[in-house]
């Protein structure tokens, strides 16, 4: 048994290993987390093993989202003094070389006083935090990022704060980093979240016809997540009666550390991605007898509580939706047209200083170095006092994936380096560029986003990073894998998935996300449909036998 550490939240964990695994499970299937800091979770999951024991209840979607659970054990782990009692939990990086994962709190609403032994003042701890971070407006919050990728872990918050005093305590750089991400809109997160240009390494074009690359591997496990997300949408609306689960969360995660050979199918790719509820310090299972015994005011809580974390999942699995879209939906067909490239100053304080940008299209390669003048808003050369002009040179080219791939093509942009920026902090005379790229389909409809990493004081930043625009072979691999999942949300994606930040208006947003909840709402009417057709069949089989 070996510490894990801590992930997210205050818990630890330990790396167990089974002695004698039963096939197919591995040695590490299972971890353990720290009794101490969950034992208000120990009802939680002996009542969901009741549950599935007794058939599920109703409870059976849901409960095949959350971590399998063994029970609690009493271990001694390396180098703790002490024997340790742990929950023992399915271990979500088992079977994984590394595992990039999201813990997601779930819920506008992330306390509430007086329940489960919270008190007043930490409510209101809480009810602040929901009000600063995204919580309030997207109805969730990032609370962790594991294995993030090079180029995010550039961004240090505490950029500013360090050229004027040290911070040595780590601890307040992990709180620093963490009120980072619990602010980051949806759109950047997944943006982060997805960025693959780094890692894993890109097998190189000799290799591609017989190893995945890593926008393929970004392509199927996105995909994957867009369909169990959608299907825990529906499972969520299945509950027999409602839930208040306070503070829970969901785990977004997939393999970024390995690339597999193309004789392996994508089933390999979407084994290891994890889409998963877990938290329950705060919850309740509350079946329907239980609640039928409550009071009015109590029924009137939970069912609350529950549209909170209900409105969250959805909106969730429509930003991963959102993010597909936009991301692997542009086709041969429609094609990406053009590129604007736009270099910021990264500012851990405040909003990023705009330093210069530029258009470009994207009709024909350009195999050499080409180097181009920066522009400032007005649409004059970007330049410093009495400085000569701002370039930014890059190279562009296209590359065809095999037939085999659910990728047609995509476009490798490479951001080569900047030079003679103009300094945006007028107190250090530097600035801390990043160029972020910004491609839009030849129809208008699709934007893509990513961003390189940020270099700390320098004018003349170096950064030869490659990008690469998907260009998908299917246009409908959406809508397929949606409507399997959830049937009738798969029609009309465009109307239904419009682009993040300015190019679409919080009107807009809003009524495509109230239509998306419309559709799963339908699609669980479907399913209950189907199901009732499903039994009157049978019934009607045994009756005529019968006869």
């Amino acid at each position: 048994v070996q510490p894990l550490g801590v992930s997210g939240g205050t818990a630890a964990f330990y790396k167990l290993r089974l002695l004698r695994p039963p096939a197919p499970r591995s040695v590490e299937y299972y971890v353990g987390k720290d009794l101490s800091h969950a034992r208000d979770e120990v009802l939680f999951y002996e009542q969901a093993r009741m549950l599935k024991r007794a058939g599920g209840q109703g409870f059976g979607p849901l409960l095949s989202f959350m971590l399998d659970y063994k029970g609690v054990a009493l271990i001694c782990a390396d180098g703790v003094a002490q024997p340790q009692q742990v929950l023992v939990l399915r271990n979500l990086c088992d079977g994984c070389k590394r595992l990039r994962m999201l813990d997601i709190k779930i819920g506008e609403r992330t306390a509430d006083a007086g329940w489960q032994g919270k008190s007043r003042v930490a409510a209101i701890k809480h009810d602040v935090l929901d009000g600063l971070t995204t919580s309030a407006v997207e109805g969730y919050r990032v609370e962790g990022f594991d294995a993030p990728p090079p180029a995010f872990s550039t961004m240090d918050p505490l950029m500013d704060v360090s050229r004027f005093w040290k911070v040595h305590k780590m601890r307040v750089r992990k709180k620093a980093r963490r009120f980072m991400l619990q602010r980051m809109p949806a759109s950047e997160i997944m943006m982060h979240f997805l960025d693959v240009h780094q890692e894993p390494p890109d097998p190189g074009d000799a290799q591609l016809p017989f190893i995945w690359s890593a926008t393929e591997i970004a392509e199927v496990a996105l995909h994957e997540m867009c369909c169990r997300l959608s299907a825990l949408s529906v499972a969520c609306r299945r509950a027999p009666a409602p839930q208040k689960w306070v503070g829970s969360s969901v785990a977004l995660g997939f393999d970024a550390g390995f690339l597999p050979s193309r004789q392996e199918p994508d089933t390999s790719v979407r084994r290891r991605v994890r889409v998963n509820i877990f938290d329950w310090g705060r919850s309740e299972l509350n079946t329907l007898d239980r609640h039928e015994s409550l009071v009015e005011d109590e029924r009137r809580d939970r069912g609350a509580f529950w549209q909170y974390y209900v409105g969250g999942v959805d909106r969730l699995a429509w930003s991963v939706a959102r993010c597909y879209h936009h991301r692997f939906g542009c086709t041969v067909a429609d094609g990406w047209a053009s590129l604007h490239i736009v270099v910021y100053d990264f500012d851990s304080l405040s909003s990023n200083d705009f330093i210069g940008q530029v258009m470009l299209p994207l009709s024909m390669a350009t195999s050499e170095d080409t180097t181009v003048v920066l522009q400032d808003q007005s649409g004059r050369p970007a330049r410093s006092f009495r400085g000569p002009h701002a370039t930014l040179t890059y190279r562009v080219r296209y590359r065809t994936y095999p037939e085999s791939s659910r990728l047609a093509g995509a476009w490798c942009v490479t951001i080569v380096r900047a030079d003679h920026l103009p300094a945006r902090d007028k107190l250090a005379h530097t600035s801390d560029p990043f160029a972020l790229l910004l491609a839009t389909s030849g129809s208008g409809l699709l934007r893509f986003r990513q961003q390189t990493s940020v270099v700390e004081r320098n004018l003349c930043p170096c950064w030869d990073e490659t990008f690469e625009l998907p260009v998908a072979r299917s246009e409908s691999s959406l809508s397929q894998g949606l409507e399997a999942s959830a049937p009738g949300l798969g029609g009309d994606l465009p109307g239904l998935l419009p682009p993040a930040g300015a190019a679409a208006s919080a009107e807009e947003a809003d009524r495509a996300l109230a239509a998306w909840g419309e559709r799963l709402d339908q699609a669980n009417r479907l399913m209950l449909q189907a199901r009732a057709d499903l039994r009157r069949a049978k019934l009607e089989g045994l009756l005529s036998g019968g006869g």
